[in-house]
């Protein structure tokens, strides 16, 4: 202490005050409020465990301090990222883990995009802990710290690039580690820098030398951030004698700069059809299908609000003199113009680096950016209307398109609340109805003559869907539009799952050694024994196991 005081070093009692009064309100109440709501919406899937088709495989290997090839997939800091947890892939840990990133994460979009009233960074932290990828993320519970650690990387590159500067240095390196647990986050923070464009446009002291300098920054942040990621990649990936998996055709990561000028045309035109698909087509709302056009409603018109906010905002502005108004304003045009219909391809820069068909909701968690856009925008809407305009048509038309914003993104949580937690419904009874029918297969097997613990045993094709009874019946009467894409992992599927013999070892603390082989081997390796499996019965029927070979197989439906 005596050193300490030699070198008037403050004390953490007297630095912490002065740092916690230095936070904005609206900063505290984000990240308050989010992390709260974190719990409460997923308090369900933190208080269980609830292990998908790659949660069950991994488990145990986390248990024994190994997870996956994650270097043979691109990631090579995601060790790292997932270490701060610990090794127990424990949900209560990693869930609150996860909310303190996502409330951070809440707290850095509120500053970039410069939210001052407290009920929209309210929303804004609502909407981020609510948005279908988190409860996808949470189905992947063993990664999902490191998962969202990703996305607070990628929302603090675009902080520290707008702050600091030379901030876009070390953004890049922030960005850089953000893609080295999980390359899709390039996309959030070029769609956050198109954000902040955006907002920096529409500002009465916008001046075009600054506004170009803050572009070049940003894009300064992405080419040093994927620099350094395929610099490390590549270094890491020599040193360990590993080449990129072709599983989601990761190995074509960086190849995008050689492709033929055809392929960038179809890239493009796919990322704009994926962008307004996801909100014409939204899969995760909660009412039935009498109420689908409030969905269509609900979710098409804030890409709508977006144009059309900017377009007031800008038109509203005090005008300078008559003779420099025209053309600054022919500029502005030009300019928001641009940044509005580069927004969505910004969003989607996943296409760029995956096949169309292999982008999913968990690579989508950036398309939040348009929710976080339109309230930025909802709020200097209100202020322009309440310090600026006159009583007239125009303030009318922007109280209105404000109240109709704030509606509907008090209703898009709340959906998704309610969508999020139908999906874990599903993944309890998931796993209650997988333990119950591992219990019966486990008590056949042991009454199999010559059945032994450590036998291998193989099902012959895959159980059916339609016999999950109330799992079927979720499939089949849900409301129209009700997606559960956020779950998509029924009983069968798990049974059926590449990782289904360690749900004897995780759940029911048994040995028993069940295997599936790989859809691309599967004729290969029935050929030999097919003539007999054909006399099989369907299980549970007797009659519907033999032993072969010392491996007993098990039919599980007439295709094989």
């Amino acid at each position: 202490m005596k050193i300490i005081n030699k070198f008037n070093i403050p004390s953490p009692t007297q630095t912490l005050p002065v740092l916690w009064q230095g936070i904005p309100r609206n900063i505290k109440v984000a990240f308050f409020t989010t992390f709260i709501a974190g719990i409460l919406v997923h308090g369900y899937m933190f208080a269980n465990l609830f292990l998908n088709h790659d949660g069950l495989h991994q488990f145990l290997h986390m248990l024994r301090g190994h997870v996956g090839a994650t270097l043979s997939s691109g990631r090579w800091f995601q060790n790292f990222a997932i270490a701060i947890s610990g090794p127990w892939p424990a949900p209560w840990t990693l869930g609150l883990i996860s909310s303190l990133f996502i409330s951070i994460a809440a707290c850095a979009i509120v500053a970039c995009l410069e939210i001052k009233r407290t009920f929209i960074a309210i929303l804004i932290g609502l909407i981020l802990v609510t948005f279908p990828t988190t409860a996808m993320a949470f189905s992947y519970m063993y990664v999902a710290d490191g998962l969202f650690l990703s996305v607070l990387l990628a929302c603090l590159a675009a902080y520290v690039s707008k702050t600091l500067r030379f901030g876009f240095i070390l953004g890049g390196m922030l960005l850089a580690l953000a893609l080295g647990i999980y390359q899709a986050q390039l996309a959030f923070t070029s769609g956050l820098f198109i954000a902040m464009l955006i907002i920096d446009a529409l500002k009465e002291t916008h001046c075009n030398k600054a506004f170009l300098l803050k572009g070049v920054k940003y894009f300064g942040c992405l080419i040093i951030g994927l620099i350094l990621y395929f610099s490390i990649l590549h270094v890491m990936l020599e040193r360990h004698g590993m080449v990129l998996t072709s599983y989601m055709n990761i190995n074509q990561m960086g190849r995008a700069g050689i492709a033929p000028v055809y392929e960038y045309y179809r890239i493009v035109i796919d990322a704009y059809r994926g962008f307004f698909d996801f909100f014409t087509n939204h899969q995760y709302w909660f009412l039935s299908s009498s109420l689908l056009s409030l969905r269509n409603f609900v979710f098409m018109v804030p890409v709508i609000l977006i144009p059309v906010m900017s377009a007031l905002i800008l038109l509203s502005r005090p005008k300078a003199t008559p003779s420099t108004d025209c053309r600054k304003l022919v500029i502005n045009v030009m300019l928001l113009t641009f940044l509005v219909c580069i927004f969505p391809l910004a969003l989607n820069l996943v296409y760029f680096m995956l096949q169309p068909q292999n982008v999913y909701i968990l690579t989508l968690y950036q398309l939040s950016l348009v929710f976080f856009l339109v309230l930025a925008l909802t709020e200097r809407l209100e202020i322009l209307q309440e310090n600026i305009l006159q009583v007239s048509i125009k303030k009318s038309l922007c109280s209105l398109i404000c109240w109709i914003s704030i509606l509907i993104f008090v209703l898009i949580p709340y959906n998704y609340f309610v969508v999020i937690n139908g999906s874990y419904l599903k993944a309890d009874l998931a796993i209650r109805q997988t333990q119950q029918y591992s219990a019966v297969l486990l008590q056949r097997l042991r009454e199999f003559p010559g059945f032994e613990d450590d036998m291998r045993v193989v099902f012959v094709g895959n159980r059916s869907s339609e016999n999950d009874i109330v799992m079927h019946a979720f499939a089949q009467h849900r409301p129209a539009g009700w997606g559960w894409g956020m779950w998509p992992w029924g009983t069968s599927a798990l049974i059926n799952s590449y990782g289904y013999g360690h749900f004897f070892h995780i759940y029911m603390g048994e040995n028993v050694q069940i295997q599936l082989p790989f859809v691309w081997d599967r004729q290969e390796f029935f050929e030999p024994f097919r003539e007999e499996l054909q006399e099989l019965t369907i299980f549970p029927a007797q009659g519907s196991m033999m032993i072969i070979d010392g491996i007993l197989f098990i039919r599980m439906s007439e295709e094989f």
